[in-house]
């Protein structure tokens, strides 16, 4: 069987939610109990910074995990989050994701504002 691999992580517009899905069911060290939010690191680099007090992970099925995030400042250009641990599939293969470029993924740059939208007002006032 192949090696265990992650084969997608992206995060959502405000960069509040990543998800990551494994190529494999992967769990803790014992290849049974379902992995929780203690078992990953989430790092940030760059200006943006996690508050871990308020972050969560959810998992859909043993295959893909979303992770809930906040933060105390927003990223900008140039910010990453990257996922650090170990995962371990039922085959006795295992996954350091701390050695894992697949594992990071740039964050959403949120300091730039939106464009202003001027309407456009016209009017004949000829009388």
């Amino acid at each position: 069987m192949a090696p265990t691999i992650v084969t997608a992580l992206a995060v959502n517009a405000d960069n509040t939610t990543a998800t990551i899905t494994f190529s494999e069911a992967v769990f803790k060290s014992d290849r049974m109990t379902p992995l929780d939010y203690n078992d990953f690191g989430v790092a940030t680099t760059g200006i943006a910074v996690l508050d871990t007090n308020n972050c969560s992970v959810a998992t859909i099925d043993d295959i893909t995990f979303t992770f809930t995030l906040a933060y105390s400042t927003v990223a900008d250009a140039g910010d990453t989050l990257t996922l650090t641990g170990t995962v371990y599939d039922t085959s006795n293969g295992s996954l350091n994701l701390s050695n894992n470029n697949a594992a990071t993924i740039s964050l959403n740059d949120l300091t730039t504002p939106p464009p202003i939208i001027y309407p456009i007002i016209t009017s004949d006032f000829s009388w």
